[in-house]
């Protein structure tokens, strides 16, 4: 959830992760333009819509040797993803962990 944690005087400030996960339905077109694949994927940890468009693009030119074009149908941010990671109990330890080391426990 958190990136890094900065202390100075006293004063703590938390960076956080910006690190989002989106849903794409997409398509997978060959140079006929006919349809290779066509589905839909979660794209995580990308730092816009246009990251993770491209990321998905790289990943479908491995996957397809005879891919010619990608047409993305829809995007979204995956919110609830998102939200369930920012409960993660290893996370949150981390966290927890590092205020005891700093100010001790008790």
């Amino acid at each position: 959830m958190f990136k890094n944690l900065y202390i100075s005087k006293n004063i703590i400030i938390f960076e956080i992760k910006n690190r989002m996960n989106y849903i794409i339905k997409y398509q997978v077109l060959d140079c006929f333009d006919s349809i290779v694949n066509e589905g839909k994927i979660r794209v995580k940890n990308k730092n816009n819509e246009f990251v993770a468009k491209c990321g998905l693009e790289e990943y479908l030119k491995k996957k397809y040797v005879n891919f010619n074009k990608l047409i993305i149908i829809s995007c979204e941010k995956d919110f609830a993803e998102n939200i369930l990671s920012a409960f993660d109990d290893t996370q949150n330890n981390d966290i927890l962990n590092t205020f005891n080391e700093i100010f001790g426990n008790g």
